[in-house]
């Protein structure tokens, strides 16, 4: 059975500091839109991407 966990952005945050870490606030969260297509046929996907600053 595929199990479906739903994350919000503080959750992935808060994640990614505890991989690497670092304190969360040298995590930086960016969620983008993109669109594929056009009109019927458009589809949108989220792009998500993370910058972790050191030291």
């Amino acid at each position: 059975m595929e199990k479906i966990l739903r994350l919000n952005e503080q959750d992935i945050v808060q994640a990614l500091a505890d991989h690497f870490n670092v304190d969360r606030a040298k995590v930086n969260l960016t969620v983008k839109i993109r669109t594929e297509g056009y009109g019927p046929t458009e589809h949108q996907f989220p792009e998500v991407s993370a910058d972790i600053k050191e030291g």
